[in-house]
């Protein structure tokens, strides 16, 4: 279903799916966009006359309506607004709080574990103690986090997956506009996504090829055994149980481990499995066909799956949320030279501020030079206004993002 409107008659929380012109005569990544404040609708209105909106793919954004209770029950709708998260810091000033979380994290995520193997009934307080460490950073500037979590690894790639998969839940709910409570929730819920996979055999989880089809049943019962670990703990709320029961649900009903869909999954849950997906394309997985995409590809991949395996508005949400080139990602410029993204403006997510690594015959920059996209700036050799390209991927041309930035 669409409806033409005028660009002058758009308002945020509006889902544009279609313009008066082709996509590629614009600079619109992916066909179909959230707007979300005034500067959207300038931005849209340099290129359109017209365009097309889906009013049901609106519904998610930049309000909270329909919103599961903490409780699981439907509350109608919800009467307060989005809070609007400014950045209080720029990602130089927030770098030294947002190391600290990083270095704390792997220990508490490692001491949780112990705790559950030891104890199924383990006590939250741990997990709680971090995850509104990572809210005080998430709040004041969203880019160090993410941007420390793409360089850092640690030999567990279980670890990351959790603390990563924390972060995003964390972004995207700040995005949302959700306030500090419901952060809590989603960040407990994206730490705890995958808890059950501690119950699970470790040489399948060691496993460096396709599962077999009893492999991959028996992989699936993480879920169940996650909502269990937490059933049984006490201070885990209803909503943190069904963002790990729900996280390999789907819009259409093939997910599992219920086959739920549509209203039957909630907001929190729709949430979980974007994250979880986009996580598990953009790191390398021999268990399954998708990995190691770029995160272009891996969100155009996820653009495919709009409606049937996610909400679509969310899923916008998420996009404008870490961006189509995510902080930490290399990036190709139409100069030929070569970038890291360092941070995003919330108003033109792909004009992100950038630090120039090498040349246009990939040679290093003796000194890397720090330019904002958003700024328009001009190549001093070209003479063009610089442009990203294309999304590398990782330790392309022999880069480390990290010799750079840590």
């Amino acid at each position: 279903m669409k409806q033409k409107m005028l660009v002058t008659e758009l308002k945020p929380g509006m889902f544009v799916n279609e313009l008066d012109r082709p996509w590629l005569d614009t600079p619109y990544l992916l066909q179909g966009f959230l707007v979300q404040s005034q500067q959207d609708i300038d931005e849209v209105g340099k290129y359109c006359e017209f365009v097309y909106i889906d009013p049901l793919k609106g519904q998610y954004i930049g309000q909270t309506s329909r919103l599961r209770s903490l409780d699981g029950a439907d509350n109608g709708s919800v009467k307060r607004g989005p809070i609007r998260y400014e950045n209080k810091l720029d990602v130089e000033a927030e770098m030294p709080r947002a190391t600290a979380v990083s270095d704390d994290a792997v220990e508490i995520i490692n001491r949780i574990r112990l705790e559950i193997e030891d104890n199924p009934k383990f006590a939250v307080k741990n997990a709680t103690v971090l995850v509104e460490s990572m809210i005080d950073s998430i709040v004041d500037n969203p880019d160090a986090l993410m941007l420390l979590t793409r360089l850092r690894q640690s030999e567990s790639s279980a670890y990351d997956h959790a603390i990563e998969v924390a972060i995003f839940m964390l972004a995207f709910g700040r995005q949302m506009g959700f306030p500090r409570e419901e952060l809590s929730q989603l960040g407990l819920g994206g730490l705890l996504l995958d808890i059950g996979k501690i119950k699970l055999p470790k040489e399948l989880l060691a496993k460096n090829q396709p599962y077999t089809p009893a492999e991959h049943s028996l992989m699936k019962r993480h879920v169940t055994y996650g909502e269990n670990i937490l059933r049984d703990s006490a201070g885990i709320s209803r909503a943190v149980i069904d963002i790990v029961a729900q996280h390999h649900e789907r819009e259409d009903g093939s997910g599992y481990p219920r086959g739920l869909k549509h209203n039957e999954i909630t907001v929190y849950g729709k949430m979980a499995a974007i994250v979880d997906v986009y996580r598990e394309l953009t790191s390398p997985n021999p268990n399954a066909n998708l990995g190691s995409l770029t995160s272009y590809d891996a969100l155009q991949t996820m653009h495919g799956w709009a409606g049937k395996f996610f909400q679509p508005g969310l899923l916008e949400q998420f996009v404008q949320c870490i961006g189509i080139y995510p902080v930490g990602s290399l990036v190709e410029l139409n100069t030929g030279e070569v970038a890291i993204v360092i941070a995003h403006s919330r108003v033109r997510r792909m004009r992100p501020r950038i630090m120039l690594i090498l040349d246009p015959k990939k040679r290093p920059h003796a000194n890397p030079v720090m330019l904002d996209l958003i700024n328009d700036p001009l190549s001093p050799v070209a003479g063009i206004r610089y442009e990203i390209t294309r999304g590398l991927e990782k330790g392309m041309y022999g880069i480390d993002p990290k010799d750079y930035y840590l």
